[in-house]
């Protein structure tokens, strides 16, 4: 039996201290607008030429024209024309508070009022018409224009969306693949849907949250790592093809440099790149990363750095992300009575410090984290890729003043192991990260657990069991299309998950 999707919405409420805010906000939306000249009187850029017209205190307010102010506001303000029962209800609700405080207080409030409707505040997705036998109702045209529009971009929907809907050419599943993959092709249509996913699901955006100091040889640069993964994946999902292994494997690494040698913006350091690049220009570039030494986002300074401490790397975290993102596992939280920190030695390498975790009570759960996690111990919590690791030397002797202690440098030992996915060629020991995930991206069930992640991104909910279908349906359109992202929403979005609705089952016939 499938859950209801009224289940998702039962719990939510608007309490009082929502609703005053609510109505605060739609105040000062209206007050944006609703303006009056004080020398003339008149309105400064009326919202609609009826609502103007009815300003005027020596206009008659008729009936024709309190319809037409509640029309041209319903359309402006909800991107429709209201219902007969709407008209005759907000028509009522103006002449009332109209008359119950002039024409410019009732014009206010009832405009207030209409921000505060609910198809302002959410965007309703109840489906319309007679129930199917399943008890589903698809979407309508005008719902599908806001969630096609929204599945792609931020803009709304645009005006051949509209004239689709108008036309009554936006009622079956046919129509709306081709309205999403119209949006998706056209150069001119905004996509920041697509791009946000990513960043979303790799969390790489986050490097910039991550403070470091002392970057040795240049400055570091978050912001200019999580654009060149930003470019990097762009480039990826523009090509559509084996996107996602693309993601996990690549060797290319795309980044800006400075071939006057302005020593201020070495972003191409964390790359492990040694100078400027003299086939790079001043613009963003795709290049070679220095051989062996990456494999896609996940090797990228952004993603390091955002899975990182301020001091250190974070085996356990980096190891987190792998088990719950690309193996689809789950992990309980931090018990109380557990002290989860890793001993502070400067002595030794992060490896030797984990050993901790290792004792039988922590390594229940640490088995599945960090051999998943030690793996990216081949690169320096700045990103940097790297062979042996730096440490305290307590053969020293002590520094002279002014001087940093001695330390010596411990080859990385990054070995670790995949487990679980029960897939020939995938389980087994790995040297570093770059074998590691040139391994899971061979893995079926990490494409599985990808689409499973874009299933909740695309549908703004959890899957159930009754999704089964949609997400075999999705997964059987990224291989057929040969790893095409653009296939997988597409399917996602034509889906039944997407396109219907089950609310209270139709009375029975009598």
């Amino acid at each position: 039996m499938p859950i209801s999707d009224t289940a998702y919405a039962l719990p939510l409420t608007v309490d009082e201290p929502t609703a005053a805010l609510l109505w605060l906000n739609a105040e000062s939306l209206v007050n944006a607008k609703y303006r009056v000249d004080p020398k003339t009187g008149k309105l400064v850029n009326p919202p609609s030429k009826g609502f103007a017209e009815a300003f005027e205190a020596a206009t008659p307010l008729t009936d024709a024209r309190v319809a037409k102010v509640v029309g041209e506001e319903f359309q402006r303000v909800l991107g429709r024309p209201p219902t007969a029962a709407e008209l005759e209800r907000w028509a009522d609700l103006l002449t009332r508070n109209v008359a119950a405080g002039g024409r410019d207080t009732g014009l206010r409030m009832t405009l207030t009022a209409l921000y505060l409707h609910p198809e302002v505040l959410y965007r309703k997705e109840v489906g319309d018409g007679p129930h199917d036998a399943h008890g589903r109702r698809m979407l309508s045209p005008r719902e599908l224009t806001l969630a096609v529009a929204y599945a792609v971009g931020d803009a709304g929907p645009d005006k051949d969306l509209l004239a689709a809907a108008a036309a009554g050419k936006l009622t079956t599943r046919e129509d709306v693949a081709r309205e999403v993959t119209r949006l998706l092709d056209d150069p001119k249509v905004e996509k920041a849907r697509v791009p946000r996913f990513f960043q979303e699901y790799f969390g790489y955006q986050n490097a910039v949250n991550v403070f470091k100091t002392g970057f040795k040889h240049g400055l570091h640069l978050p912001a200019d790592n999580v654009a060149d993964t930003d470019q990097f994946i762009a480039e990826v999902v523009a090509k559509d093809k084996d996107v996602l292994a693309r993601l996990l494997t690549a060797a290319d690494v795309t980044l800006i440099t400075d071939p006057a040698g302005d020593k201020r913006h070495k972003p191409w350091y964390a790359y492990n790149f040694e100078g400027p690049l003299p086939h790079v220009g001043t613009k963003r570039s795709t290049v070679p990363a220095p051989a062996g030494q990456r494999a896609g986002v996940l090797t990228h300074p952004s993603w390091l750095v955002a899975h990182s401490t301020n001091f250190d790397n974070h085996a356990i975290a980096r190891g987190h992300w792998v088990r719950e993102k690309l193996l689809g596992g789950t992990l309980p939280e931090i018990p109380l009575t557990v002290d989860a920190k890793v001993p502070d030695d400067p002595t030794k390498t992060l490896r030797e410090r984990m050993s901790v975790t290792r004792d039988e009570y922590c390594w229940r759960c640490h088995q599945q984290m960090d051999p998943l996690g030690l793996p990216f111990e081949v690169y320096s919590h700045y990103g940097r890729f790297r062979d042996a690791e730096p440490v305290l030397d307590p053969a020293a002797p002590p520094p002279a003043k002014g001087q940093p202690p001695a330390t010596r440098d411990v080859p990385v030992d990054a070995r670790g192991e995949i487990a679980g996915t029960g897939e020939p060629g995938v389980d087994g020991p790995v040297a570093n990260a770059v074998e590691m995930l040139h391994r899971l991206a061979k893995s079926t069930r990490v494409e599985q657990v990808f689409v499973r992640h874009a299933f909740r991104y695309w549908l703004g909910r959890n899957e159930t069991l009754a999704d089964a279908g949609t997400l075999q349906a999705a997964h059987r359109a990224y291989r057929e299309s040969g790893g095409s992202f653009r296939a997988l929403v597409v399917s996602l979005v034509t889906s039944d998950s997407f396109l219907y609705r089950v609310g209270d089952p139709p009375p029975p016939p009598r």
